[in-house]
């Protein structure tokens, strides 16, 4: 995709500015992470070689996003706790509870992304070693495939953007995919890739639901990989943040029946 990181955090500045001037939402966070030591990223490359090249640019020019804001019909919204904070949050805020906000983009510190996610994505429990999980046409032991499963954007307790670190075929690196239902569905979501995922919460503003209607699809991982570079998105109809229902949040120009 030739991924120019720069001129992507230029444009999730704008669209953060554009968060800041909508009368309907109150911005919370926002927060460009300065990068990494050199020595910190070789590392991670070395341990996971088939991290693409724009996971590598990504880090070599900041640390992680994080991005939050809540809408104002949001019934959770309390104009005396929802103000804007200038310091960044702990890397694993989404995990700690269903958060209310509308918006959240969680992107981790290099330094989590090794880290060992025993009891929030994969448990040592003897379902996970006796059962198997198919996999984009591959069959894996249901505990090594979890185990190899990294979170990197951290966006809800529900569901977060992960990618798969195992041995697998027809894949020349690792592949992006979304955890459902507290992580213990990892199946059924589109596979995508680090650049397109970054276009898609940029175009998506990180609209939490947002995720789950665009990536959610029943044995996800069998079909074609999404390639959604920014000119993707640039035919798809803006989301209009007026748009908003207490039971359902912003209005989607897109629906759970998307891709069938």
């Amino acid at each position: 995709m030739n991924f120019d990181v720069k001129n992507y955090l230029e444009r999730f500045e704008k669209m953060v500015n554009e968060l800041r001037q909508n009368e309907n939402v109150v911005l919370l966070t926002y927060q460009i992470l300065p990068p990494p030591k050199t020595v910190l990223l070789e590392k991670i490359i070395q341990e996971y070689p088939l991290l693409n090249a724009d996971f590598k640019a990504f880090y070599e020019v900041c640390n992680g996003i994080q991005l939050r804001w809540i809408h104002k019909k949001n019934e959770a919204y309390n104009p005396s706790i929802h103000s804007y904070q200038d310091a960044p949050l702990q890397a694993t805020y989404g995990m700690q509870d269903y958060q209310p906000e509308d918006g959240l983009v969680m992107i981790i510190p290099i330094e989590l992304f090794s880290y060992d996610w025993i009891d929030s994505v994969y448990f040592d429990e003897d379902f996970m070693h006796e059962n198997q999980t198919e996999f984009a046409n591959k069959t894996y032991n249901t505990f090594e495939f979890a185990k190899s499963v990294k979170p990197f954007d951290i966006f809800s307790m529900y569901r977060q953007m992960n990618i798969f670190t195992g041995n697998m075929q027809d894949f020349t690196h690792y592949p992006v995919l979304m955890g459902d239902d507290h992580q213990a569905c990892l199946t059924d979501s589109r596979i995508t890739n680090f650049a397109s995922y970054l276009e898609f919460i940029l175009y998506s503003k990180g609209l939490v639901n947002a995720r789950g209607t665009f990536y959610s699809k029943y044995n996800g991982s069998k079909f074609p990989p999404l390639q959604t570079p920014a000119s993707y998105f640039e035919n798809m109809p803006c989301i209009d943040l007026s748009l908003y229902q207490n039971t359902d949040g912003v209005q989607l120009p897109f629906t759970k029946s998307f891709w069938d």
